[in-house]
């Protein structure tokens, strides 16, 4: 393809993202439409694989394990994506006994404690 004076400037949807996060953190990603918000927690939850992408995503100044980094973290969309049917604590319950995998008494110790950490235990059922 000929340009008429010079071919067009690489554009980025990400350039230089940085942030730092501690244990037990909870974080949200503000800005405006179209600023990327949704592309950078897509790459970091495995949704866009890595290798889809130019550059580098590192975590503790890492390359990025997408399969671990989705059992440390989580992800809630903007979309709606809850069972509606379902309480609070069914939810959870259902959530964590696909994640975990390792039996009802451990799953609901599991769930228990999230409820209680996320102050929702008077709107759990």
């Amino acid at each position: 393809m000929v340009w008429p004076e010079e071919p067009p400037k690489a554009s980025y949807i990400l350039k230089n993202v940085s942030c730092d996060s501690r244990p037990g953190e909870i974080i949200a990603i503000a800005g405006p439409s179209g600023a990327g918000k949704t592309n950078l927690l897509e790459i970091l939850a495995g949704m866009i694989p890595l290798n889809n992408i130019v550059g580098q995503v590192l975590v503790n100044k890492q390359p990025m394990n997408a399969q671990y980094f989705r059992r440390i973290s989580g992800y809630v969309t903007q979309d709606e994506a809850l069972f509606l049917l379902l309480t609070v604590k069914e939810t959870l319950m259902y959530s964590t006994r696909l994640r975990l995998r390792s039996g009802l008494e451990k799953a609901t110790s599991r769930v228990e404690k999230l409820l209680d950490e996320f102050g929702l235990e008077h709107i759990a059922n």
